[in-house]
């Protein structure tokens, strides 16, 4: 199958819009988030996002405690990477959200989160920053493997601190690499050994996967193939091939994740009001594939009066609707009790 080709059947999953007629314009169009807020015009949109994040790490920065850790390497020629950790000094116990950021796997970082941090450290969750190389130095398997790496690295941070159970959250290109990295941890069972007797931590002998209790997908891009075509594969140069298993909305990788996650994970599904049709469609479409593929436990969440990229920014509101649903979501569940499988 050619990679130009975009009316490739196995490119529109059960729950989906055929998109395969559209055009380059339209599909460029649909998934540019920029082009849908009612707030601003398409040109000033991501600039604001980027003055309100800045403003808002800066914020927690002089006002929590936090640290960067480096991120262990599995392998001699992994890159290096780092996690930035907000509320080190958090007692015992704390449940702990691990964030990745959005900017279609080729912009932004994790010096531009926004104050996310904030209103959760204030209420005794730890939050975990990871780093990952975007396009076009990096390509999206490896960003996928960055992810796990940085996951491992805090799950072995918060074996050592007591925390509690973890809920992973990632924002738009990000949840994509949340759910494709919680797919290899689920090969990872048993791989960490436990903390010897008495050291600090050994009260959380479970494995990476068993400590994820919660994800929370946030704007989320679950579908690839349609990105093939457009701008946004420039940098990244994925042949449909990839995209596809690279694909969240794929039956193969929902039914696959539902077999290696044994407990019963809880998953949030969040867009905002004013992204695209496309970016909602999938959102409820990636829902409806994960409680056909087993998963019992999804909630769907439409944030009012945001878009794409407020979504995210007003997160360092503590007032703000969708600030307030994340923490009643995180201590939820990162209060349950952990135990091995």
């Amino acid at each position: 199958m050619e990679c130009g080709d975009h009316r490739a059947p196995v490119d529109v999953p059960p729950f989906m819009e055929d998109w395969t007629a559209w055009s380059k314009e339209e599909l460029e169009h649909q998934y540019s988030p920029s082009q849908w807020s009612p707030h601003l015009p398409p040109s000033r949109v991501i600039a604001e996002y980027v003055t309100a994040a800045t403003r808002d790490i800066a914020t927690c920065r002089d006002t929590l405690t936090w640290r960067t850790y480096p991120v262990t390497k599995t392998d001699p020629d992994d890159t290096d990477i780092v996690m930035d950790v907000y509320g080190e000094d958090l007692p015992a116990g704390s449940g702990v959200l691990v964030y990745v950021h959005g900017g279609y796997w080729q912009e932004l970082n994790k010096d531009l989160v926004g104050g996310l941090m904030g209103p959760l450290c204030a209420r005794g969750v730890v939050v975990v920053v990871l780093q990952y190389t975007t396009a076009p130095q990096g390509r999206m398997t490896d960003m996928v493997k960055e992810i796990h790496r940085g996951v491992l690295e805090a799950h072995a941070l918060a074996q050592r601190k007591n925390w509690g159970a973890c809920v992973t959250m990632g924002w738009s290109a990000g949840a994509q690499l949340v759910l494709q990295a919680l797919l290899q941890l689920g090969e990872d069972k048993g791989l960490i050994p436990p903390p010897a007797s008495g050291a600090a931590g050994s009260e959380c002998q479970v494995s990476p996967v068993s400590w994820i209790r919660g994800v929370v997908a946030v704007s989320g891009i679950f579908l690839l193939t349609p990105l093939v075509e457009t701008y946004v594969n420039e940098p990244l140069k994925l042949s449909r091939t990839e995209a596809w298993q690279l694909s969240p909305l794929n039956m193969d990788n929902c039914r696959s994740l539902r077999a290696r996650v044994k407990h019963q994970l809880h998953l949030l599904i969040a867009v905002a009001d004013n992204d695209s049709p496309s970016f909602r469609q999938q959102s409820q479409a990636y829902a409806q594939m994960l409680r056909t593929s087993g998963f019992f436990f999804v909630a769907e969440l439409t944030v009012q009066s945001s878009d794409h990229f407020r979504i995210i920014s007003q997160l360092s509101d503590p007032s703000n609707y969708f600030s307030q649903e994340l923490l009643k979501f995180i201590q939820l569940h990162s209060n349950e009790q952990l135990s091995t499988d």
